[in-house]
């Protein structure tokens, strides 16, 4: 927990976004060498920055004995019709790449 807090500081992201972001928990599997963390959202976040966010955290975390991060996001808000489909528009073009 505390080591999520360090990485916090040092990401690029928007201080506004950050408190909004806080992890629940990370589920480490040293069979297959994978560790998943599962964040939850406290309040609407630009798909954009919760992208950068997973990204950051696969480099930070990801050293040479782990082979996968996976990362869950919760909301817990409900999300307005506009920003789902900014979210839709976004997954669709990530994944046209």
């Amino acid at each position: 927990m505390e080591k999520f807090n360090v990485f916090k500081t040092q990401i690029d992201l928007p201080p506004n976004v950050l408190p909004l972001l806080e992890l629940q928990k990370v589920e480490v599997d040293s069979k297959n060498k994978t560790w998943h963390f599962y964040i939850d959202v406290l309040s609407p976040v630009d798909i954009h920055h919760l992208m950068s966010f997973e990204s950051y955290l696969q480099v930070y975390f990801k050293v040479s004995l782990i082979t996968r991060i996976d990362v869950n996001f919760y909301h817990h808000y409900e999300i307005e019709e506009p920003l789902l489909r900014k979210y839709i528009q976004t997954i669709i073009h990530e994944y046209q790449k």
